[in-house]
């Protein structure tokens, strides 16, 4: 459908073109055969020059056809390629082992982190395949109001680290995370980038800095953890995620 969405444009100014292109045919003048001759020679070189608006007019809507399609076309076998990847290594959900959840103070940093103070952290636990437990955290800077749960301040950091019962399903759901507005295949939102000597995951290259449109955040795979450090402020200060990464070095080789 997108195909002949991006045709159908062209089909109509080439059958334009065409129905416009006929060569003209001179119509007798009663006023004297010196101006028809003038006029039947106006006419020819007018014919003549209509066909060829015409070839150029086909060359000028097949570049831009291919122009808009190919792109289109390169965009969904991307997405097939990577969709199929992400079917092939999902880990399996058989003879997973106990989970056995970490504290919030293990699982989190709860003090003051580069004039970042910590609210209060939430634990979640879900029962879904494979089963997991979520530790969250928001961090705002002193001296800003923090409003009492279940309203976010204005400004934050979030740090949220997801438990599972092995590496593998961690590993798999850093590089896939189940994040709506993610494309886990698009190789700017979701790339790989180099921080304080790990690898990890960001969108840093599908934005510019400070730009709050496009959320900032580092995700990255260690052990059986996946850690996601959100920023929800245009100060992007790197120092939570610097003490997240000596926490949880990261996985990605």
């Amino acid at each position: 459908m997108a195909v002949l969405f991006f045709v159908w444009q062209p089909v109509i100014m080439l059958f334009i073109g065409w129905a416009t292109s006929e060569d003209r045919k001179p119509v007798p003048v009663q006023t004297g055969e010196t101006w028809s001759d003038i006029n039947t020679q106006a006419l020819a070189v007018s014919g003549r020059l209509g066909s060829h608006a015409f070839v150029l007019l086909l060359a000028s809507l097949v570049i831009l056809s291919l122009a808009r399609i190919v792109p289109v076309r390169l965009r969904l076998a991307h997405r097939q390629h990577a969709t199929a990847s992400r079917e092939r290594t999902q880990p399996s959900t058989n003879n997973l082992p106990e989970l056995a959840p970490l504290s919030e103070r293990d699982a989190l940093i709860l003090n003051e982190t580069a004039d970042y103070a910590p609210g209060e952290s939430i634990q979640t636990i879900v029962l879904g395949k494979p089963p997991s437990v979520y530790f969250r955290v928001l961090y705002t800077k002193k001296g800003e109001p923090v409003p009492a749960l279940p309203k976010a301040p204005l400004r934050y950091i979030m740090a949220t680290v997801e438990e599972y019962p092995n590496a593998q399903w961690a590993k798999y759901l850093a590089e896939y995370p189940p994040r709506m507005y993610l494309s886990f295949d698009d190789t700017r939102e979701h790339a790989l980038v180099l921080e304080f000597n790990n690898k990890v995951r960001s969108s840093q290259l599908a934005r510019a800095p400070g730009q709050t449109a496009i959320p900032l955040y580092y995700t990255w795979p260690s052990g059986n953890c996946v850690i996601t450090i959100d920023y929800r402020t245009p100060d992007e200060n790197l120092e939570v995620v610097r003490a997240y990464l000596e926490k949880y070095p990261s996985s990605i080789p």
